[in-house]
């Protein structure tokens, strides 16, 4: 038996467990109520979602630049919050973001504040905040015969599969098909005419199974 159920063990049978740790994923996993403390002080209490509605960010970025202003003007146009201490800026990121990651969304600091321009086709549909668009795949297929035609979109940054309704080379409308349950990396139909969602957080592949 590993640590993590002996310990869910004692927990269930009412045994009161005192456990300090720097891992969220194991907080979340043994721990009913979670105290935040620095320097020997709790900073908050309350269960693990309770404190992330509370708390800005799931990750913490620190950032180092030539431009800090053009940097945290970028930062908060992407609704990340910014921390300034001791000449170090850190980014509370809303979701784990890898270096890559950070840096593309970050690389639109020199980008004009333009919109459109005489001579420039703007975007059929654009997202802000940004949702790190991932896979994208029209469907095509039998299984879901209201979705032929459709556009669907995997979201990183947002963690939500999108459905995008077209008219001619128009976005007519959007639907949100589920959120929250993963970092969507892929999506493609399947062999079955089925839609496949590959997630990460914890890592999975989903099948979206249309209802009778």
């Amino acid at each position: 038996m590993d640590l993590w159920r002996l310990i869910e063990g004692l927990r269930d049978s009412g045994t009161t467990i005192l456990l300090t740790s720097h891992h969220l994923a194991e907080a979340q996993r043994l721990c009913s109520r979670v105290a935040l403390m620095r320097s020997g002080k709790v900073m908050a209490q309350g269960s693990v979602p309770e404190l992330l509605a509370r708390i800005p960010g799931q990750a913490v970025a620190k950032v180092q630049s030539d431009n800090n202003e053009a940097i945290m003007q970028r930062a908060l146009d992407l609704g990340w919050a910014v921390r300034q201490h001791a000449g170090q800026m850190r980014l509370l990121l809303p979701h784990d973001l890898n270096l890559r990651e950070i840096v593309d969304a970050l690389d639109g600091t020199q980008v004009s504040a333009e919109t459109s321009r005489p001579g420039l086709e703007s975007p059929v549909v654009q997202w802000t905040p940004v949702i790190a668009v991932s896979g994208i795949t029209f469907y095509d297929g039998a299984r879901y015969p209201k979705w032929r035609g459709n556009l669907f979109v995997g979201s990183l940054g947002q963690q939500e599969l999108r459905r995008l309704v077209l008219k001619g080379d128009d976005v007519v409308s959007q639907e949100v098909l589920f959120r929250g349950i993963g970092r969507i990396r892929d999506v493609a139909v399947g062999p079955d005419g089925l839609l496949y969602a590959c997630l990460e957080g914890p890592g999975r592949v989903v099948r979206l199974v249309p209802v009778e």
